[in-house]
């Protein structure tokens, strides 16, 4: 176990903290920790909340020690192995006049397309959580290569879709929305259904995997956006 710090923020509310960085042994620690508490609390736990590297408890009833409680995490990630992830693909059109900033993005980055499409395509992306808009996943493993600075001035609309960079994260727009990455390729796929409520089933500790079509693909996916789920 990397010795997270637990404090109590409140009688019902206390936080697990990590080392402030994205990784990978983290998220999966993190995923460890949340199991053992569901087993642990059962119905007194109310909620659990993600960060990359803090996890917020909710207690419903009744009270926690902190220290019981570090002591029977520390005992249960020792015996836990590391669960094997399931893997997905999902198809990317990185043609520029689909991705609107994707000549910009290879200009500042000194590449070219099929340079930037092998960088981004051969990376498996460990799904941490999601966060900001209902679908939206938070991604770990972008190679430094393709780290850029979110804008200077954000969009105040991106499609859905959008595959984004910003600063060291890459992730899907699943719905239009205001942003401030750069929009480098779009999917087909449909990350979340307003009127449904129906998300993918990816879930934290999977491993999100990209692979390029072309334009032509890319409208025919169009046509059946919400079924098309790859498993790797």
């Amino acid at each position: 176990m990397m010795d997270p710090i637990i404090r109590k923020i409140s009688p019902k509310i206390f936080e697990i903290s990590w080392p402030a960085q994205i990784s990978k042994e983290i998220a999966i620690e993190m995923l460890q920790v949340k199991s053992l508490l569901v087993d642990r609390l059962g119905a007194q736990l109310q909620d659990v909340r993600f960060g990359y590297h803090r996890l917020s408890i909710s207690i419903g009833k009744g009270t926690c020690d902190i220290d019981e409680l570090r002591e029977f995490l520390k005992g249960g990630i020792a015996e836990g192995g590391e669960a094997l992830p399931r893997c997905w693909r999902i198809p990317v059109c990185y043609d520029p006049e689909v991705a609107k900033d994707l000549t910009a993005f290879l200009t500042r980055k000194g590449l070219d397309l099929d340079e930037f499409i092998m960088l981004h395509t051969q990376v498996d992306y460990l799904l941490h959580f999601y966060g900001f808009l209902p679908g939206f996943m938070y991604l770990g493993g972008l190679l430094s290569e393709l780290h850029c600075p979110r804008k200077d001035f954000p969009d105040r609309k991106i499609e859905g879709g959008s595959v984004g960079i910003g600063g060291s994260q890459t992730g899907i727009y699943p719905v239009e929305s205001p942003g401030g990455w750069h929009v480098v390729g779009k999917t087909p796929l449909s990350m979340f259904d307003p009127a449904s409520g129906s998300l993918p089933p990816y879930t934290p500790g999977d491993v999100i995997r990209f692979f390029s079509i072309d334009r032509t693909e890319y409208e025919q996916r169009l046509i059946d956006r919400s079924t098309d789920w790859n498993h790797a």
